[in-house]
């Protein structure tokens, strides 16, 4: 499947964490055809897909970080030095030492932590989230059909198999009764002097057989 359809990664993408994923999902599933290793490289590019999409929900969390501290500042502006909000998040944002200390005081003066931040940047990002969501439950949709295409395609051809064994025993079957038969047949044609009771006539008196030298 590699020389057919080489993988779409993204740039940035670990290959290499690409083929381990590949190299794990086809011993668990033991594709048996080509169809079935077509079936398992979906299922592989699918989970891979669920994990970047699990990825970027991270990443968009940490890249939207300063909307949330804005929305954490605003009320409390006045324990600012600079009584700027908007300054000190982007400063934040970029990891400026003064602005950090600026936050942390902000934080511990009031009681918060950093979950608060997350459950602003959450908030604002919600729509975001959300599709992120809807694409990642697709994937998973998607992965499961394939990993049921895979049973379905090995129940009938089990299905196949045991019907071409029970049709191969029957024949077998039949020949070996129809050989027993015209065996049986042929030691009773061939075996001399055996007379049947029906070769005696109805009524006939038994016939008796003088000795030798009787009188």
């Amino acid at each position: 499947m590699g020389v057919v359809a080489p993988p779409r990664l993204w740039d940035g993408d670990d290959q290499a964490g690409y083929g381990l994923l590949q190299e794990r999902v086809s011993a668990a599933l033991g594709p048996k055809d080509f169809l079935e290793e077509i079936w398992t490289r979906d299922v592989v590019d699918l989970v891979w897909e669920i994990f970047r999409l699990r990825r970027i929900k991270g990443d968009l969390m940490r890249e939207g970080a300063h909307k949330g501290m804005i929305e954490v500042l605003k009320p409390r502006i006045s324990l600012l030095a600079d009584r700027d909000g908007h300054a000190t998040a982007r400063k934040w944002a970029c990891g400026d030492r003064n602005a950090s200390a600026a936050v942390d005081h902000v934080l511990a003066a009031s009681g918060l932590t950093m979950d608060a931040v997350h459950a602003n940047t959450f908030s604002a990002l919600i729509d975001r989230f959300e599709c992120i969501d809807r694409m990642t439950m697709m994937a998973e949709r998607r992965r499961d059909t394939s990993l049921h295409e895979i049973e379905r395609h090995r129940e009938r051809f089990a299905k196949r198999l045991r019907r071409a064994i029970n049709d191969v025993e029957d024949a077998e079957f039949r020949d070996i009764t129809a050989e027993e038969a015209k065996r049986l047949a042929n030691t009773e044609t061939r075996t001399p002097g055996v007379q049947t009771d029906a070769a005696v006539p109805v009524g006939a008196a038994p016939q008796c057989v003088a000795p030798a030298g009787a009188a």
